[in-house]
């Protein structure tokens, strides 16, 4: 898609871009605690250091700049018209990374969602994302204990403390056996993508 923005229109979005506490994730997390939701947020601990952790329900939320993660479809994912090697190079890492930590977090029996910026630019918007979330969350989850939760927060941040685990998939196996969780994998598929951020439930 051709960048629609002049070049010093587009100089100026990019020094306005804030890396966290967007106005999209403090209105998704506004509506999620609303809904009774109680969760963590960019915990360097996690893969990808997801914009909302959720341990009772062993699900994260990243919330998703359209730009800089490429939303498909979406006219705010432009491609600028100048130096468009380096912007070609940088959205490639940018997708990469994506997909190795939700990988990750899927390995170790998280289940992975997508909240789209273009999709919470309203109210109206995040109240209905908030609500889709919600229903996605419940579905096929049995909420972990206080202590469950506990132990494997506390179990990843000793890892993290020590240095270890070295690599994604130390990390999935030490927070597949924090949890108790086997071989389980989640039911999102982060690779879908769908317009609406979320993962298709198995029904």
């Amino acid at each position: 898609m051709v960048d629609i923005l002049t070049p010093i229109e587009r100089s100026q979005r990019m020094a306005a871009i804030r890396s966290k506490d967007t106005l999209p994730e403090l209105a998704l997390r506004r509506a999620l605690h609303a809904l009774g939701f109680r969760y963590r947020v960019n915990d360097r601990r996690f893969p990808g250091k997801p914009d909302i952790v959720l341990p009772r329900y062993r699900a994260v939320v990243f919330v998703h700049g359209c730009f800089w993660h490429r939303h498909p479809g979406c006219k705010v994912a432009s491609t600028p018209k100048s130096n468009v090697l380096f912007w070609a190079e940088k959205f490639a890492k940018n997708i990469a990374r994506d997909e190795r930590s939700a990988a990750s977090l899927i390995a170790a029996g998280w289940r992975v969602f997508v909240a789209w910026e273009c999709d919470l630019s309203s109210g109206r918007k995040v109240a209905d994302m908030a609500n889709r979330l919600r229903v996605q969350i419940l579905i096929h989850t049995p909420a972990l204990s206080d202590q469950q939760q506990q132990q494997s927060i506390e179990s990843q941040a000793q890892n993290h403390d020590n240095g270890q685990p070295s690599s994604d998939n130390d990390w999935a196996s030490a927070l597949r056996k924090s949890l108790g969780l086997g071989a389980l994998l989640s039911e999102g598929r982060y690779g879908e993508r769908p317009v609406s951020g979320l993962a298709k439930p198995n029904l």
